[in-house]
């Protein structure tokens, strides 16, 4: 993945992409610039086990219609949901393209949705957090 602005976090980051991910011919496919993810609630996705944590940027919960208007958004992992759910709810904000960081890397593994025709890629924890930090400069 490359990034290109602020200057501070500029190059190419690691970006795996999910197993169900919509072929793309090229990086070109997916320009725009980046949005932190803010679902609005910090409840765990309903039938999460007991003790999990959500977070307003695990997108878990549904987006505003709109949210995202066609940008690239950054979301956390966790909040008892799957990966292919965070996707789907991104998607239905009218989201471009779908980062995840990671606390490994691996790849992003999620139940086949037909639906989805966004690409989601996994970066890793530092790059998600130097992300986030220059958020207001992107």
């Amino acid at each position: 993945m490359q990034v290109n602005s602020p200057a501070a976090i500029a190059g190419n980051k690691a970006a795996l992409p999910a197993a169900f991910n919509p072929v793309i011919a090229s990086a070109t496919d997916i320009p725009g610039s980046v949005k932190l993810a803010n679902d609005g609630s910090t409840a765990p996705f309903p039938g999460s086990p007991v003790g999990t944590v959500g977070t307003t940027t695990d997108a878990c919960q549904t987006f505003p219609a709109g949210f995202f208007n066609g940008l690239l958004a950054l979301v956390d992992r966790g909040g008892g949901c799957g990966f292919t759910v965070k996707v789907k709810n991104a998607q239905d904000a009218e989201l471009l393209a779908f980062c995840r960081q990671q606390r490994r890397r691996h790849y992003l593994n999620g139940r086949a949705d037909p639906t989805i025709t966004i690409m989601s890629l996994s970066i890793t924890l530092a790059d998600g957090n130097a992300i986030k930090a220059n958020s207001a400069a992107v």
